[in-house]
This record gives structure tokens, C-alpha cells and sequence, in this order.
């Protein structure tokens, strides 16, 4: 049984996400989340026709956009 590598945001760092659930994590609108994709502050991959978005890059912007106060 391994366990999950989740820490307190309840994202693992190894699972890839959609941009429904990523929607979720961040309580933003799916076209926020494009412009981010877009403007490259959160990176994303390309499955088939369906964006996805790591664990590991979903932390890391959650953790740069965090630390300053800034507003996404």
C-alpha cells in the first residue's frame, strides 16, 4: 500500500489534474485558468485535446502567488 504524497492543500504532487478540478483547488473561472496557462504563470501539458495540469506545478504556483500577497 503506498501513500498518497499529498500535503495541506490536499494536492499530490504526482497527480495530474484538470482544469474542472484545478478550478476547484484555486476557486477561480476556467477562462482565469486559460489566461494563466497562456500567460505561462502555470504550467500545463497537452493531453490529446484536454489540458492538465501537475500536482507538482499546481503547488508551485500556489506557493509563489502566496508568500507576496499578490492577487492572480
Amino acid at each position: 500500500m503506498t501513500k498518497k504524497k499529498e500535503n495541506t492543500y490536499g494536492i499530490n504532487r504526482e497527480e495530474l489534474y484538470t482544469l474542472h478540478e484545478v478550478e476547484g483547488f484555486l476557486k477561480i473561472k476556467q477562462r482565469n485558468l486559460y489566461n494563466l496557462i497562456n500567460e505561462e504563470k502555470i504550467e500545463a501539458l497537452k493531453v490529446g485535446r484536454e489540458w492538465r495540469i501537475s500536482g507538482e506545478a499546481l503547488l508551485d504556483f500556489i506557493k509563489g502567488n502566496t508568500s507576496g500577497g499578490s492577487k492572480v
